[in-house]
């Protein structure tokens, strides 16, 4: 798995919202491309602790 792209946004004090693309493989299929994704994930802070509210992936795959 490798991660690239990294973007992170606060949004005030207790938001964020990161954005990455990342590349999946399956060990051992030498035959398949790798799985390629951009990734969207907003974050709120909730009794000190962060908590995903929403994740989005978009396949890059095809394209």
């Amino acid at each position: 798995m490798n991660f690239s792209n990294v973007e992170a946004q606060f949004v005030g004090d207790n938001g964020a919202v990161i954005a990455y693309v990342i590349e999946l493989g399956i060990i051992g299929d030498k035959q398949k491309e790798p799985m390629k994704c951009a990734c969207t994930s907003t974050w709120v802070k909730e009794n000190n602790n962060w908590v995903c509210t929403l994740h989005t992936e978009a396949d890059l795959s095809q394209q």
